[in-house]
């Protein structure tokens, strides 16, 4: 009898390496780039690869970092890799262009390029009011736009995102663009703003929030001069090129990935800062400043809020009318060419981006460490 026992056991062992190789031959096609992972029900889903182009890498785009960090976009079957470029403005050209799958950007940068090409389509916001900001001394005796009739407006970037904005909005308060108002390229540097404030060469500066957010903290004293207006439009977020537009499960994936990274930092932004310092290590060297960048990120990023609570992201994205607005301001300002139908390019999956238990991602923001 133990010689036909151990014949058993040899014959289910034979079995099961030839049950292994087989499946390993079978996993094994050269000719194919797609993988299969598990969604949070365990169904089974192809692994996709896509390349997202991000305006700027610095913690204003927190949420993409901590997915990336957290393995959000890994759980929902999207291999991303993310690409910093000079601004929102190349952002727009290079999506235009077809070279990238997804960019992440100022909406503003993006309605030329919405305007001449199939290959920008937004279908999640990750910004609720302007992403830029025009700041002016406390003391500057400047408020409000009108007032820079004959002076300098300094910008981190001739390319950046701020670009269309600036130029919008000093066509909407009866000044000329580069006649009545000049622009001067300055950086993102606070210590460079300073000295192009303290010089004269500057009398306004723009950019992110995420750059003017760290003025406090190197001791700039300044006051936002932005219309009122301009913060209740969604005014930033992701957009898909033409090959990807159709495909609602992938981009409600990539969506809801990114959503569960920006409520892990809405949830315990000190927990956000130590995956970020891992991620980003350069951007946190100075970490008041790495911080006060987050904090000011935080103010115009985190999304608006269900009765229950909850958090309902993508808000806006798919709101034809709101749309309609923000392009007749860039249009009657003369940033715009001509006005345009914006509901062809709309991508609406927040329902589905916001399918997702937002307590178990709270939970797990509160169990990461701090102390960093």
């Amino acid at each position: 009898m133990r010689g036909f026992k151990d014949s058993k056991v040899w014959i289910v062992a034979l079995l099961l390496v030839l049950a292994l190789v087989a499946a390993a031959c079978g996993g094994d096609d050269p000719d194919s780039n797609e993988s299969s992972g598990s969604d949070d029900n365990g169904d089974v889903q192809e692994t996709v690869s896509l390349t997202m182009a991000m305006s700027t890498c610095s913690p204003y785009y927190y949420g993409y970092h901590v997915a990336e960090a957290l393995g959000f976009f890994e759980e929902e079957g999207i291999d991303l890799k993310q690409e910093c470029t000079s601004g929102s403005s190349e952002v727009a050209s290079i999506l235009a262009a077809g070279t990238v799958d997804l960019g992440a950007a100022g909406f503003s940068a993006m309605l030329p390029a919405m305007s001449q090409s199939n290959n920008v389509n937004p279908f999640f916001v990750h910004t609720y009011g302007e992403p830029y900001d025009v700041l002016v001394l406390a003391d500057s005796g400047i408020s409000e736009i009108a007032d820079l009739e004959g002076e300098t407006l300094g910008v981190s970037d001739l390319a950046g995102g701020e670009m269309p904005l600036v130029r919008a909005l000093i066509s909407n308060a009866g000044l000329v663009p580069e006649e009545d108002v000049q622009f001067l390229e300055v950086s993102e540097n606070p210590g460079t703003v300073q000295v192009a404030f303290e010089r004269g060469d500057i009398a306004a500066y723009s950019s992110g929030v995420s750059t003017t957010a760290i003025f406090p903290a190197t001791g700039i004293d300044t006051v936002s001069i932005l219309p009122e207006f301009v913060g209740d439009l969604a005014a930033g977020g992701l957009m898909a090129s033409e090959e990807w537009k159709d495909d609602l499960d992938v981009l409600a994936r990539v969506g809801r990935a990114a959503a569960k990274g920006h409520l892990i930092a809405f949830a315990n932004p000190d927990a956000a800062v130590c995956v970020m310092k891992e991620v980003i290590p350069a951007e946190f060297e100075d970490e008041e400043a790495g911080r006060a960048s987050l904090d000011g990120s935080l103010l115009a990023t985190t999304a608006p809020q269900n009765d229950d609570g909850t958090y309902d992201f993508g808000r806006g994205v798919a709101d034809v009318d709101q749309w309609v607005e923000y392009i007749n301001i860039y249009f009657e300002a003369g940033v715009l060419e001509e006005a345009f139908d914006p509901a062809p390019f709309l991508v609406d999956v927040k329902d589905e981006i916001n399918d997702f238990d937002q307590q178990a991602i709270i939970d797990q923001a509160n169990e990461l460490p701090t102390d960093c």
